[in-house]
């Protein structure tokens, strides 16, 4: 109980030192806090740098001349997304035979061009400024597996469609053969029928142009379902953990895929363009970012310990500068047969509350400007205390090591 009195005592007893060592401590665990915050920052840039700027690939062929008009299979594209694949773009191409019956000896057969849909975002119509739904309807149909269908406004006007209404038509596969030239057959003999749920204007400036969008998870079911052959055209993805871009890349050799920077073409063989064999990534962005964020979060770790140590000769500076007044009066209680332990005791009890006090001080100030978690920044406020503990330690050793006597002398 004494040693909290005499604690006491030496923080009121000279008021303006114990204010010195409060500002002190206050500045020196702001430094802890932004020198830590630094870290923490870039550790969530990091760890956010997946959302943000995430790895996407594409398919395309072995000549990468394209990424449509491809024959992605569904055992490959299912394969694929079981790697970890989020937002899944996907397009298939289809005819639709409207008013002309499918035949066989046409070339070109299908009076209507039809593709299907992943979502919005594969036609290249990201905006809906000049899309018209019909009630109850949105750009999300597109996402599901009903038979609904988005119409161009000339091919709606020709054929005197509205919202709302059926559109029954054949709908053909369109697949490709080796040269790519398009190879086209119906996917069911008898007409589907599709309910309009939206009309599109000329305005939309799709970059994949269609009179007729469905979903193509409807396509594809409505394929599997009738026994027919089913290709999306393309296909582009972001990964679901851009981190793990370097092991991904060694699953799709696994697969059997290319990449652009090791790609070969056979020369016994005429190769197959129609084929979505290669993956390319767009990640230069990702890595380059992953890359300057990962070295500084390395570097500040590897020099937090530096840091620490620079904080305790800081402290230890400190209170040896502040306390070194006092010795005359620590030499008199040591002559009067108090030990220099239970004199360090008291000194160091009353330098850690005005260092305590200035941990409380700062907190608001760090709460604020570095944007720290609550519990972070009492982490903070512990590691600067501990590091105060050593400081402070150091410091009244180097202070008691004088001969009482020969100290109390000299002063006079």
């Amino acid at each position: 109980m004494f040693l909290f009195k005499e604690a006491g005592y030496q923080l009121f007893r000279n008021r303006g030192r114990t204010v010195l060592l409060c500002c002190i401590s206050a500045v020196l665990c702001g430094c802890i806090a932004f020198y830590l915050g630094n870290i923490e920052a870039n550790r969530q840039a990091l760890n956010n740098l997946n959302e943000s700027t995430p790895a996407v690939l594409h398919l395309t062929n072995m000549t990468m001349d394209s990424l449509d008009e491809l024959n992605i299979n569904t055992d490959r594209f299912d394969a694929l997304c079981t790697l970890g694949l989020r937002s899944v773009t996907a397009t298939s191409r289809e005819k639709g035979c409207l008013e002309t019956p499918y035949d066989y000896r046409n070339p070109e057969p299908g009076d209507t061009e039809v593709r299907g849909l992943s979502s919005l975002t594969a036609a290249g119509m990201d905006s809906e400024k000049y899309i018209t739904y019909a009630p109850g309807m949105d750009r999300s149909f597109l996402e599901g597996e009903e038979p609904l269908c988005l119409l161009s406004e000339e091919y709606a006007k020709e054929h005197g469609f509205s919202l709302g209404d059926t559109v029954s038509l054949q709908l053909c596969q369109v697949a490709y053969d080796i040269y790519r030239a398009p190879v086209i057959r119906p996917i069911s003999k008898e007409k589907t029928d599709l309910q309009v749920a939206g009309i599109f204007s000329r305005d939309s400036k799709p970059e994949v142009f269609a009179n007729l969008y469905l979903p193509v998870k409807w396509v594809r079911s409505y394929a599997e379902q009738t026994g027919a052959d089913f290709y999306y055209s393309s296909m582009s993805a972001s990964l679901l953990d851009s981190r793990n871009l370097n092991a991904f890349k060694e699953k799709l050799k696994d697969m059997g895929y290319y990449q652009p920077i090791v790609m070969g073409i056979p020369t016994d063989k005429r190769p197959d363009l129609s084929v979505a064999n290669t993956v390319f990534f767009e990640d230069q962005n990702f890595i380059r970012a992953a890359e300057k964020l990962g070295s500084a979060v390395r570097y500040y770790r590897f020099f937090l310990l530096p840091f620490f140590l620079v904080v305790i000769a800081l402290i230890t500076l400190a209170i040896f500068l502040v306390l070194r007044s006092t010795r005359r009066d620590m030499a008199i209680a040591c002559s009067l047969g108090r030990p220099k332990g239970k004199t360090a005791l008291g000194n160091l009890f009353a330098a850690l509350s005005a260092q305590l006090v200035g941990c409380v001080l700062a907190l608001p100030a760090i709460l604020l400007l570095t944007g720290l978690s609550l519990q972070t920044a009492l982490t903070v406020c512990g590691a600067f205390l501990l590091c105060a503990l050593l400081g402070d330690l150091i410091g009244l050793s180097v202070l008691l090591r004088f001969d009482a006597m020969s100290l109390l002398i000299q002063s006079e």
